[in-house]
């Protein structure tokens, strides 16, 4: 059945916290030039309006980032139905924790309750 299919390897689910890890804290990138190439650069990118930027007005689609938690990357971190990940086992130092879109919360593991609230039909309207 190709809806039950894995859809490949994830990469996105870990790809803040593995550059994090290996970027940010090893000193090879500032974590401001992280958080850029993870917000304003991609709706510059595709030209989004009121995206990418923390500026009043805009709209309010944040990521909380725990930089002190560290996560294990096993089957149960991901929200995609690929469990497949070259990270498997490993150990990442930090973690988004919530997720807010359009200013409301779509994903807390804020207080270690993990995958608590997550809605994985989000709306998405890139007609900006």
């Amino acid at each position: 059945d190709f809806e039950k299919a894995p859809s490949g390897i994830t990469g996105l689910e870990t790809s803040f916290s593995l550059l994090y890890s290996e970027f940010v804290i090893n000193k090879r990138m500032s974590l401001m030039d992280l958080v850029t190439l993870f917000t304003s650069n991609p709706a510059e990118c595709i030209k989004l309006k009121k995206k990418g930027h923390l500026k009043k007005g805009d709209i309010a689609d944040i990521s909380v980032f725990d930089s002190l938690r560290e996560t294990i990357i096993d089957e149960s971190f991901f929200f995609s139905k690929a469990k497949i990940s070259p990270y498997l086992n490993r150990i990442i130092k930090g973690t988004i924790v919530q997720v807010y879109k359009n200013g409301s919360v779509v994903f807390d593991n804020l207080n270690d309750k993990k995958k608590a609230l997550f809605y994985k039909k989000v709306n998405i309207d890139l007609s900006y």
